[in-house]
């Protein structure tokens, strides 16, 4: 769009119709690509792009929605937080897609919403359970990014579980040191 010199908004209505029509695959994805970068408040579609093919796509399909979800993220609309957390439950665990709505809340939660707003704002507690949730249930970027964003938020309901977390990942990190000590192969990577 900014390559073009023609302002978002004047685009966001074209690309969100495409999405309402019954568009060819290859135009549908390409107006999700735009919307990633442009965000668009049009939540129910973009949502429902999201789930167009299921909680396991693969492929461009997968491509497609999470073109659909970062779209979310970049979009004002109070309603897309909920769209996102809807997703969040949709899509199964250990699925990449789970890690960029992750990173669709973080966008909208912490780096678009200043700190005294954050303070101010309080999550439902369904949400703060299902971001603490992949704490314990998940490893990897989605439990790093549910962490951020649990201490990002600074609310102190979240403070239980990130302690929880910390602990665990200290209690792993104990038990393989001895692991490693007990095996020196294990240390001299043999």
């Amino acid at each position: 769009c900014a390559s073009l010199g023609i302002a978002p908004q004047t685009l966001r209505p074209l690309f969100e119709e495409v999405l309402r029509d019954d568009a060819p695959d290859a135009l549908r994805r390409e107006a999700l690509v735009q919307l990633s970068w442009i965000g668009s408040d049009k939540t129910a579609l973009l949502e429902a792009a999201a789930r167009l093919k299921g909680p396991r796509p693969e492929g461009l399909d997968r491509g497609s929605a999470a073109h659909a979800v970062a779209a979310l993220g970049r979009g004002q609309a109070p309603d897309g937080l909920r769209s996102l957390f809807r997703l969040l439950g949709y899509f199964h665990a250990g699925h990449p897609l789970r890690g960029s709505v992750l990173s669709a809340l973080t966008r909208r939660l912490l780096l678009a919403t200043p700190l005294a707003q954050r303070r101010e704002a309080k999550l439902p507690a369904e949400d703060l359970s299902a971001l603490s949730g992949i704490l314990f249930s998940e490893s990897g970027e989605p439990a790093r990014l549910a962490a951020r964003l649990l201490g990002g938020l600074e609310d102190a309901r979240a403070t239980d579980a990130l302690l929880r977390a910390l602990t665990a990942a200290a209690h792993l990190f104990t038990a393989g040191a001895r692991i490693v000590r007990a095996n020196p192969t294990i240390s001299a990577g043999r």
